[in-house]
C-alpha cells in the first residue's frame, strides 16, 4: 500500500504529540509504547467515524459498530453491515453468525485476541446491504484507514457485498471465492459469509477449503 509523504509525516508528527502529551519526551519505541500509539490512532478513527453524518444511517444510530481485535493481526475479516445486537454492543459479527465465525478462528488455531474483525458498514441500516450503495462509498475510506493502520498480511472478506466493495468488482462470492486476490499488496481471501453457512451447511466445506490456504500463508514469515 503506498502512502504519500505528507501522509506519513503527518502521521509520525501526531503520534510524538501524543507521546509528549503523556509524558514520554525523549524519543521511544518501546513494544508498550507503541501499543500505546496504535491504540491511540485506532480512537481517533472511531471518533471520526462517530461524527461522520453523510447518510441517513447517521440520524437513527445508536452507536457505530467499529471493530474489535488486535492492532497487529495479521489477518482482518470483514463482514458486510452491523445487525441490530452488534450495534447494541459495539461488536462486529454476533449472534449466530459470531459464534460459527469463532468456531472457525479457533479451528484455524488463531482467537480474538491475534485477529481483527469488521464490517464494511460501520452504521446499522434498515436497507438490504445490496441497495446500500452510497453507505459503502462513504464509509470505505473508514475501512480503508483501519487496513491501513493494521496493515495485515491477508485479509478474508466474508460475503459478497463486502467481497465486491473492497477489491471493486462487480463478479459474486462463487466466482470470487477459493482463490487469493490483491488489495494493493494484502492478499484477500473472499469466503461465504458465516450467516450463509447456517442456511446451507454444505458451504462450510468450501470455508473450510479457503480457511486452509489463508493458513498457509500466515505460518509463513513475512
Amino acid at each position: 500500500m503506498t502512502l504519500s509523504f505528507n501522509s506519513i509525516i503527518e502521521d509520525a508528527r501526531e503520534s510524538l504529540s501524543f507521546l509528549k502529551e503523556i509524558g514520554c519526551n525523549n524519543f521511544e519505541c518501546s513494544e508498550n509504547s507503541l501499543k500505546i500509539i496504535e491504540k491511540w490512532n485506532f480512537k481517533k478513527l472511531k471518533s471520526e467515524i462517530a461524527l461522520c453524518n453523510k447518510c441517513k444511517t447517521a440520524q437513527n444510530r445508536k452507536n457505530i459498530v467499529f471493530g474489535e481485535g488486535a492492532f497487529n493481526a495479521k489477518l482482518i475479516f470483514i463482514g458486510d453491515a452491523p445487525k441490530i445486537e452488534e450495534e447494541k454492543t459495539d461488536r462486529p459479527l454476533t449472534g449466530e453468525a459470531g459464534i460459527l465465525l469463532n468456531k472457525i478462528i479457533s479451528a484455524m488455531g488463531l482467537s480474538l485476541e491475534t485477529v481483527y474483525i469488521c464490517n464494511i458498514l460501520k452504521c446499522k441500516t434498515d436497507k438490504n446491504i445490496k441497495n446500500c450503495e452510497e453507505e459503502i462509498k462513504n464509509c470505505l475510506p473508514f475501512l480503508k484507514n483501519q487496513i491501513k493502520k493494521i496493515n495485515p498480511q491477508i485479509i478474508c472478506t466474508l460475503g459478497t457485498e463486502a467481497s465486491k466493495a473492497l477489491l471493486n468488482t462487480k463478479a459474486g462470492i462463487t466466482a470470487l471465492r477459493g482463490k487469493f486476490h490483491n488489495y494493493y499488496k494484502i492478499k484477500v481471501m473472499p469466503t461465504f459469509h458465516p450467516a450463509e453457512l447456517i442456511e446451507n451447511e454444505n458451504k462450510k466445506r468450501y470455508v473450510w477449503e479457503d480457511m486452509k490456504k489463508v493458513m498457509a500463508i500466515i505460518n509463513q514469515p513475512r
